[in-house]
């Protein structure tokens, strides 16, 4: 799961897109299929849920949720 805040913005599919070309980068060599991958708006219920139960501790500019 992806939480990304072009899903609003730009839908689904652009994000997709972008997933799709950065897997392209690796040379087939990908761990995971595209087809594995869901997109969520980073501020869906879900994702906001997630940040709160799972909590990383401070990521590497202080934020304390990587998102």
């Amino acid at each position: 799961m992806v939480a990304y805040p072009e899903v609003n913005e730009q839908g689904p599919h652009a994000v997709y897109e972008k997933i799709r070309r950065a897997l392209g980068e690796f040379d087939g060599e990908t761990a995971i299929p595209l087809s594995m991958i869901g997109v969520l708006d980073d501020n869906a219920d879900l994702v906001r849920l997630l940040g709160v139960a799972l909590s990383t501790g401070p990521g590497p500019y202080g934020n304390p949720n990587i998102r």
